[in-house]
């Protein structure tokens, strides 16, 4: 994922459930916190009010890592150079 931003690419992390999703936002958001790579995190339970700043930073290139459950899947939602999806499958 982070070769995928260092080319100038998005990428995305899907995981189930949505406590999975956190879980991954947390500790990737701790690891690269001094980074400067952008992190968001976007799920079915993502409020209102910071919904459209998200959808907003993902159309413009401005968040760089994007980890959510199935949300991020909808057909409304826009990246802006997407490059790379990995998916976290629990069985």
């Amino acid at each position: 994922m982070l070769t995928a931003v260092a080319n100038k690419l998005q990428a995305a992390l899907l995981a189930q459930p949505k406590c999975s999703a956190e879980q991954h936002f947390l500790t990737i958001s701790n690891l690269l916190k001094d980074s400067g790579v952008k992190i968001g995190l976007y799920t079915s339970r993502t409020k209102r009010e910071t919904r459209g700043s998200i959808l907003k930073d993902l159309a413009a290139g401005k968040i760089h890592l994007a980890i959510g459950t199935q949300a991020l899947l909808q057909e409304d939602i826009e990246f802006a150079n997407l490059g790379l999806v990995v998916v976290d499958e629990q069985t």
